[in-house]
């Protein structure tokens, strides 16, 4: 997992679990709207075989997972969880890739197979909705080669470990989603308990987003 960290004063930080396909360039809009006592930690390309850095400097932690880092961020924020004060769930579940509670195995096989740059732009239009144009100006600067290696490793990954018992405080489901299906996500949070809230954007929710990332911390 690669990560860059977006630095501010204060002790409080957001770690951002993005989903598959990204980089920072779509979310470093957001830094400057951000709290000047708030730092942001984007995490993505999960291939890569990184940790995370060092976040002792920070008292307070906050969690957003976005689609497919709904499932892969409680495995890396194991050893942070006393000092989460919240953690919030965004178009995506636990299981991640599951025919059920997720992503179909066979669609997520197919897309691997056959990935090239038109079904890539295809994916982002999927995810984007009416947001497209404005994503796409910032899209991520990922190769062909890279996007491929990021769906073999997570499926690989997914597939080798148990389903996380992580209780995420809530999570967020779009209605216009067509990454991650918004009954299955439904499903899923039901089946684990946790507080949900349904929203009117796509799977890619600038909006929502930009709500989560200048919420400020109990006592800011």
């Amino acid at each position: 997992m690669k990560t860059q960290l977006f630095n501010k004063a204060g002790s409080d930080i957001v770690i951002f679990f993005e989903g598959y396909g990204q980089d920072p360039n779509p979310f470093s809009e957001l830094v400057p709207l951000m709290s000047e006592n708030t730092s942001l930690l984007c995490c993505y390309d999960y291939a890569v075989d990184e940790a995370l850095p060092d976040l002792s400097s920070f008292e307070n932690v906050r969690v957003i997972a976005w689609s497919m880092g709904v499932a892969l961020a409680p495995f890396y924020i194991k050893k942070l969880r006393a000092r989460v004060t919240k953690s919030i769930a965004v178009n995506g579940t636990l299981e991640g890739i599951d025919e059920n509670l997720g992503i179909d195995p066979v669609l997520w096989d197919d897309t691997l197979a056959k990935l090239d740059a038109h079904s890539a732009m295809g994916f982002y239009l999927a995810m984007c909705g009416s947001s497209f144009k404005k994503y796409i100006k910032k899209r991520p600067n990922r190769s062909i080669e890279s996007l491929k290696a990021e769906l073999a490793w997570i499926r690989d990954y997914l597939k080798s470990v148990t389903v996380t018992d992580y209780s995420f405080d809530e999570a967020f489901v779009s209605k216009r989603d067509l990454i991650f299906n918004p009954c299955r996500q439904k499903l899923s949070w039901e089946k684990h308990g946790v507080k949900l809230f349904e929203t009117d954007e796509a799977h890619y929710c600038p909006e929502l987003f930009e709500r989560l990332l200048r919420e400020p911390f109990d006592g800011s």
